[in-house]
C-alpha cells in the first residue's frame, strides 16, 4: 500500500482550488453534467452517494427557471443532522433533472441543494480518491519504480490520474519517456522528465492546472539531475 508523505499531500492540496476541481461541500453539477460533490469526487462514477455523510443545512432550494424547487425537508429538527436516504436522493435527483446547472459556477450553486459534507468528511473523501489515482499510476508505471520518483513527479502522475482516469490518452511520449521505453531507452531520468514535462497538458483542464503539473515535471528533471551530479 501506498503512502502519501506529509510534502506529497502539501503538493496535492493545489486541487482543492477553483482552478483544479474545487472544495464544495454541496452536490452540484459539474461543467459536463456530472452529479459532483468535495474535491471533484464524481458521485455519478463511484455511486457512493447513500454511504457519505451529508448534513441536512437547508429546508428548501432556489427555484430554477420555471420555478421547480424540488422536495422540501419537512421537518425543521433535521437542520444539523444526519441526512436520510431519501434527503440524499432528492439534492442527487434535483440536479440531475436540472443538468443545466452546469452552466454556473459550482460556488455559485450551494441554493440549489439542502445538504452539504463537513470538511473532515470532504478530506478524508479526498484522501481515498487520491490513493485510488495513486493506485493507477503505480499500476501504469510499476509500484516500485512509482515510489523512487521525485515527489514533485509523484504530484504529477497522481494528478493527471485523479483527473483523467488513466493514462490511455498520453501513450505517443509522455508514458514511454517516463518508462524510458523505445527510442527514450538510453535516455537519463533527468531528460525523459523533461520530455514528459512537454508532453503533459491536457485539453480539458485549466491552463494554470496545466502549468502547476509541467513545473512539478521540470523539478524532478532538475532533482534526478542534481543527484546525478552529485554522485
Amino acid at each position: 500500500m501506498f503512502t502519501f508523505s506529509p510534502k506529497l499531500l502539501q503538493l496535492l492540496q493545489v486541487l482543492k482550488k477553483s482552478s483544479f476541481e474545487n472544495n464544495i461541500p454541496y452536490m452540484y453539477v459539474d461543467s459536463v453534467g456530472k452529479i459532483t460533490v468535495g474535491v471533484g469526487h464524481n458521485l455519478d462514477a463511484y455511486k457512493d452517494k447513500l454511504e457519505l455523510k451529508f448534513v441536512v443545512k437547508r429546508l428548501t432550494r432556489h427555484h430554477v427557471r420555471g420555478g421547480d424547487t424540488g422536495i422540501s425537508v419537512k421537518d425543521k429538527t433535521c437542520l444539523g443532522k444526519a441526512a436520510t436516504a431519501d434527503q440524499i436522493n432528492n439534492d442527487y435527483n434535483f440536479l440531475t433533472k436540472h443538468i443545466g446547472l452546469k452552466k454556473y459556477n459550482p460556488e455559485n450553486l450551494r441554493k440549489y441543494t439542502t445538504l452539504e459534507l463537513s470538511q473532515d468528511s470532504i478530506d478524508k473523501l479526498f484522501l481515498a480518491d487520491l490513493k485510488i489515482a495513486a493506485a493507477v499510476a503505480m499500476r501504469e508505471f510499476g509500484s516500485e519504480n512509482f515510489r523512487k520518483y521525485p515527489i514533485q513527479c509523484q504530484a504529477a502522475l497522481i494528478d493527471i490520474a485523479f483527473n483523467v482516469g488513466n493514462f490511455s490518452s498520453f501513450r505517443n511520449t509522455f508514458v514511454p519517456a517516463i518508462k524510458g521505453t523505445g527510442k527514450y531507452k538510453n535516455m537519463s531520468m533527468s531528460e525523459r522528465w523533461k520530455i514528459a514535462s512537454q508532453s503533459c497538458r491536457r485539453g480539458q483542464v485549466s491552463s494554470e492546472r496545466n502549468n502547476q503539473v509541467v513545473k512539478w515535471l521540470k523539478k524532478g528533471s532538475e532533482l534526478c539531475q542534481k543527484n546525478v551530479s552529485e554522485q
